[in-house]
């Protein structure tokens, strides 16, 4: 299952809370932050302000994008194979 936009820091925690109480269940939460440098956060907003006050410590994994689209693919294909 991919969960493509959690923006609060309690979705993750929910995700990992509900799957890992179904018994059998062969679900890994991974969170990963995607972050933007070249890209303003607009802290105004609730959900962006929350996220972004986050540290990249508190993600599995953490995304640097700084280049094209496909670069963001290749590094999205990277992390995938990594993970497993």
């Amino acid at each position: 299952m991919l969960v493509p936009d959690g923006r609060f820091p309690n979705e993750i925690q929910e995700l990992e809370e509900t799957f890992s109480a179904i018994d059998g269940a062969e679900v890994e939460v991974v969170s990963v932050r995607i972050r933007r440098p070249s890209v303003p956060v607009d802290m105004t907003h609730r959900s962006e302000s929350q996220v972004a006050n986050m540290k990249d410590e508190d993600f599995d994994y953490v995304i640097v994008n700084d280049g094209t689209v496909g670069d963001l693919l290749v590094k999205a294909r990277a992390l995938v194979k990594q993970i497993g």
